[in-house]
């Protein structure tokens, strides 16, 4: 008898040794993985060299807005220019670039028609804006061109229309395609 219990006390010995390199084989096996991800940011900065002249009709002034990268990663980039009166707006001449910057579209931005590298800055929109001959000095008023700029990070995108349609488009699968 004791015999048989020393039998089963070795049986069930041996099983919890067995049992418990299993369980803690099992519970200790880890698999890592490093997932290596780096994070674009696309940024943009406005500048624009300006230089004030006296606002009389036929006079002209420099101011040449332009937009830079200053994230990591390639971008296009549009940008928004609004007279903050629309009186002085019809008394103004504007040179546009229209080279390298599009007409005003539809949405009231200008597309840069290049990719933007980090650190790169765009060509001028305008250079210089004038004001006409024909306005009288009455008509003359204080007034900003206000210039405002955006960018999206290239991505899937082959072109600059292809790169803002799916902004406008809200089309979720589009925008996942260009992460």
């Amino acid at each position: 008898m004791i015999r048989k219990r020393k039998v089963f006390l070795g049986i069930v010995v041996l099983l919890i040794v067995m049992t418990t390199g299993t369980v803690y084989s099992y519970l200790s096996d880890q698999t890592e993985r490093k997932n290596n991800m780096n994070i674009g940011e696309n940024t943009v900065i406005v500048e624009e060299p300006f230089e004030p002249s006296d606002l009389i009709p036929g006079s002209s002034f420099i101011k040449s807005p332009s937009l830079k990268n200053t994230g990591v990663v390639n971008c296009y980039v549009r940008m928004l220019v609004e007279c903050s009166t629309s009186e002085m707006e019809e008394t103004l001449q504007i040179d546009w670039n229209t080279m390298d910057w599009t007409p005003k579209q539809k949405d009231g931005y200008y597309y840069y028609k290049k990719v933007l590298s980090p650190g790169e800055t765009s060509v001028p929109i305008f250079t210089k804006v004038s004001v006409k001959e024909e306005v009288s000095d009455s008509d003359l008023k204080d007034f900003e061109i206000i210039v405002y700029g955006e960018s999206i990070q290239v991505g899937a995108a082959s072109n600059y229309e292809q790169a803002w349609e799916q902004i406008r488009d809200g089309n979720e699968e589009n925008l996942e395609s260009t992460v």
